[in-house]
């Protein structure tokens, strides 16, 4: 008996755990952050400067983008917690997206399917069936939370105004779940997949993060996600007319995955491996050293990602430095010195303010490698070491070393970035302090290194 869509529910249960931890993740930081703002300064007049404060600095505005209306708790909620929910929606659309589709393809079980009465292509609009039911079962979830924060009169959003918010918050899942379908038809492994999208995703992002700095790039907004976002005013003054990017864009991947799917044979893709290539045996003769040649691609790209973002925050240190100082917020100047432990240069305060990105982005690269390290256990690669000499212990203590040697450099050469860039500009930052002292962050590293 054929069961009607099954490939879509089956993908729906696969997603509920994600969905009950994005709402609580976005839940959680859309609260404090509207409650913290309310507690720590009930006077709109104080809240209004610190308004200006923050838009006088082109640094926070790289992150976290306009402030207007920064000063209630709606928009200090949107201000301080959109970015972070946007992110975690995109990344989370991007992973799971490319995991059911390609990832299921790699691993053999879609093979399972396709020996049934269903095709490629129905199979692929099965997939991203369920993932849209996950993504409007997370919609109405969050859109409980919000109204209920929404309700207090300290906040006063209505349901309409929430629901508008909500759907701000969830529709990078939409569209980055879109994305990783399409780079699942391109590329013949999910990592690949994983890879692509992410570097447009960097790409994105970083558009938003000039159009927010520079006002005659502004523009370039117009032409990201995250800038549709933006432009769409989850807050105040609504523009919904900046839904449409959204619905165009992931009509047209969703379309464009299906129809691939149904035009390639079963583990191909549109950019195919060469199928001759010559023997290539560096870095076979152990575990530790084909670990590190099956890894090696992802760490680079994480190389190049924490780099580009220190250079990114540390060009606009000295302007930034230069508009807090014409500032007369006095208390701002120093609370950014004190977070910073930057001492008495301001410009070296937010050089130091970039390291703690760096710091984040590097644990990142270990949950990264430690979620890599359990998925060869649970593919069975790991059975092709230890029926030989090789010991798990052996294997899993290599795969540490990778991680360890890969923070250390990448800790070193943007240290080394950072001050190249600081020196551009004039910034007075001695180049050994810069690398020891860049060597700090790795504690923080190490403890998420062991506890995965």
């Amino acid at each position: 008996m054929k069961l009607p869509l099954v490939n879509a529910r089956f993908v729906f249960r696969q997603m509920r755990r994600g969905v009950l931890l994005f709402v609580i993740a976005v839940s959680l930081l859309a609260t404090l952050q509207s409650i913290g703002l309310q507690a720590s300064m009930p006077d709109p007049i104080e809240r209004k400067k610190l308004v200006t404060a923050l838009g006088t600095n082109p640094t926070i505005n790289l992150l976290y983008g306009e402030t207007t209306l920064t000063y209630t708790p709606a928009g200090y909620m949107y201000y301080r917690a959109g970015v972070m929910c946007m992110l975690i929606a995109s990344l989370w659309g991007l992973m799971f997206s490319t995991r059911m589709l390609r990832g299921q393809e790699e691993d053999g079980r879609t093979e399972l399917l396709l020996t049934g009465s269903t095709t490629q292509g129905r199979h692929t609009f099965e997939t991203l069936l369920g993932i849209f039911s996950g993504i409007v079962v997370a919609f109405l979830l969050l859109l409980i939370v919000v109204s209920l924060i929404g309700s207090q009169d300290y906040v006063g959003l209505d349901i309409g105004e929430s629901a508008y918010f909500t759907f701000a918050m969830v529709v990078n899942v939409a569209f980055f779940a879109a994305v990783g379908a399409l780079t699942s038809q391109l590329v013949e492994t999910r990592r690949k997949a994983v890879l692509f999208g992410s570097i447009l995703l960097g790409i994105f992002f970083v558009m938003r993060s000039i159009g927010n700095v520079a006002d005659s790039l502004y523009w370039l907004k117009n032409y990201t996600p995250f800038g549709w976002v933006d432009q769409m005013h989850p807050i105040y003054n609504h523009k919904p007319i900046w839904i449409l990017p959204f619905l165009i864009t992931i009509t047209l991947l969703c379309a464009l995955s299906v129809w691939l799917a149904s035009n390639r044979d079963l583990g191909d893709s549109l950019i195919r491996a060469r199928e001759f290539a010559k023997p290539k045996f560096a870095l076979l003769k152990n575990p530790l050293g084909m670990s590190f040649r099956l890894s090696r691609g992802v760490l680079l790209s994480w190389l190049i990602g924490t780099v580009a973002m220190g250079v990114i925050i540390t060009s606009v240190a000295q302007t930034a430095a230069d508009a807090l100082k014409s500032s007369s917020d006095a208390d701002l100047t120093r609370t950014i010195q004190a977070l910073s432990q930057g001492g008495l240069d301001i410009a070296v305060s937010f050089v130091a303010i970039g390291s703690m990105f760096t710091a984040l982005l590097i644990m990142a690269m270990i949950a990264w490698g430690i979620g890599s390290i359990r998925s060869e256990e649970a593919k069975q690669l790991l059975e092709n070491f230890v029926v030989r000499k090789t010991s798990r212990t052996r294997w899993l203590m290599g795969r540490v070393f990778i991680l360890t040697v890969a923070s250390i450099v990448t800790c070193v050469i943007t240290s080394i970035a950072v001050w190249y860039t600081a020196k551009a500009q004039g910034i007075d930052v001695d180049f050994k302090t810069m690398v020891v002292d860049g060597l700090n962050l790795l504690p923080p590293a190490a403890v998420v290194l062991g506890l995965g």
